[in-house]
């Protein structure tokens, strides 16, 4: 049968999710054409760990588009995929592994370096996950459901979707063995990991995890260097770098619970500082600044009835996919049409109500030209358009304070203490990525253009029906 080539649906009641993001990245849609976005040597393939914007269904999406790639270069081009080791037990890698492991004569080993698996999301509850949300204004972006065949979640807190994935992991590992399928081995807490990638090799030291239905008990030490057909690095992004202080009221890691949102219980008025005005430090700045904030649901609260009419009007400004848009968001909205500036000042009023009474937030900015910065470079493409129409509102409310200061001489001038200090740098993914590799003068080269180009769609590219759906409620 030769590749089929994907059909996309246009039911542009739902949009989703193939139109959300409006395939700009052309007809990337063969088999051997997704796999070489993916590919650094030809048994190694990093999975979205080098991806701009990411979010956790993309990288899902990402996921199963390399697995459908991979399935079909197997049964169409007799490309090996016996022994596949997964590196990265986080929501990409736990996708691929379910997914390819359902297809018949697949051994896949997964390694996670911490503990347990999706150790990041699992129990952070003042995080919270939607699909779609980063795709705002799109049709459908609101949708709460991933849809997808394999792990799928609905909008909540970060640890729900941890916890419904791992169920899910789990129940598909006791589907495996009970239908005489090749159950994935996982290792965990592992002190050392290298992957030789031309010779296709991975060496470890860890522990065995055994499984107990969905979950994994700390099994015997071991280590070894064993050969692998396929190696998918889906090891994320690493943790932020540059964090001041671990495990107090601004905690060291996005994902770590911290008490950001919730009202101060002294009598005092502290003053806390977001350094990073990407996604992680625009969502803390609003709840700093926001009252019982919540991502899921802080639009209908801003523009009750009107929401609709709302998406429609920055649809006809911004296009139709929403997104990471490239425009300046401020630059936008200074000229949006009457009737959206209306629906914008009463956003306004409604934010000025919302505003929290018991803090007071400063949004420390790195200009890398202080002379010429101004309010206006907030709104460059450095996060998505959701939370810069959201900055927008808190300025035009007058929420929060700016400061240019180096953040250490600000913090001492003001008496402002570390635990009160957020920053959101991001992550060294490059260099996370790259550190995994025993042969790194080997790879270098490939994984810096593969982080330059970008071009691992999100787009759902396989054919509906060809994952087995997540296993129901199965329990050993």
């Amino acid at each position: 049968m030769p590749f089929q080539r994907t059909k996309f649906r246009l039911d542009t009641a739902t949009a989703l999710p193939h139109m959300l993001t409006g395939m700009t990245r052309g007809s990337i849609n063969t088999p051997s054409d997704v796999a070489s976005t993916y590919e650094v040597t030809e048994k190694v393939f990093v999975l979205g760990s080098l991806s701009k914007g990411v979010t956790v269904y993309q990288q899902q999406a990402r996921a199963l588009n390399l697995a459908w790639a991979l399935r079909e270069l197997n049964v169409h081009k007799g490309r090996a995929l016996a022994k596949v080791a997964v590196i990265g037990g986080g929501a990409a890698g736990l996708t691929f592994a379910s997914a390819i492991s359902s297809f018949p004569g697949v051994q896949v080993t997964l390694f996670e370096q911490r503990w347990d698996l999706c150790p990041l999301q699992q129990g952070s509850d003042t995080r919270w996950l939607h699909p779609f949300i980063y795709h705002w204004p799109a049709v459908g972006s609101r949708r709460p459901s991933a849809s997808l065949p394999v792990l799928n979640w609905n909008a909540g807190r970060a640890s729900d979707v941890a916890a419904k994935m791992l169920d899910a992991f789990g129940d598909r590992c006791t589907e495996n063995e009970r239908n005489s399928r090749l159950v994935p081995n996982v290792f965990l807490g592992l002190g050392y990991l290298k992957v030789d990638a031309l010779r296709g090799e991975v060496e470890w030291l860890g522990l065995a995890g055994d499984r107990a239905g969905r979950h994994f008990r700390a099994g015997e030490p071991a280590g070894n260097r064993q050969a692998f057909d396929t190696i998918i690095v889906a090891a994320g992004f690493g943790l932020e770098a540059g964090q001041l202080t671990q495990e107090a009221i601004a905690s060291g890691s996005y994902w770590r619970n911290d008490t950001l949102g919730q009202p101060v219980l002294t009598g005092a008025r502290p003053v806390f500082v977001v350094s990073g005005h990407g996604d992680g430090g625009l969502v803390d700045l609003c709840r700093l600044t926001i009252e019982r904030f919540r991502q899921d649901t802080i639009l209908a609260e801003l523009f009750s009835n009107d929401l609709e009419e709302v998406e429609k009007e920055l649809r006809a400004l911004v296009g139709p996919t929403g997104g990471r848009l490239p425009a300046n968001v401020k630059k936008l909205l200074d000229r949006a049409s009457t009737p959206l500036s209306r629906y914008l000042k009463t956003a306004t009023k409604t934010l000025r109500s919302r505003l929290r009474k018991d803090v007071r937030a400063v949004l420390h900015v790195r200009p890398e030209q202080e002379e010429d910065w101004s309010v206006d470079q907030l709104f460059e493409n450095k996060s998505s358009f959701l939370n810069r129409f959201l900055l927008y509102l808190l300025y035009d409310a007058g929420a929060f304070a700016i400061t240019l200061e180096p953040i250490a001489e600000f913090a001492k001038r003001q008496g402002i203490p570390q635990s009160h200090i957020v920053q959101r740098y991001g992550t060294g993914s490059y260099a996370h990525v790259l550190g995994l590799f025993s042969d790194q003068n080997k790879v270098s080269a490939r994984l810096g253009k593969m982080k330059d180009d970008d071009d691992q769609s999100p787009d759902e590219l396989w054919l509906p029906g060809f994952f087995s759906p997540d296993p129901k409620g199965l329990v050993s």
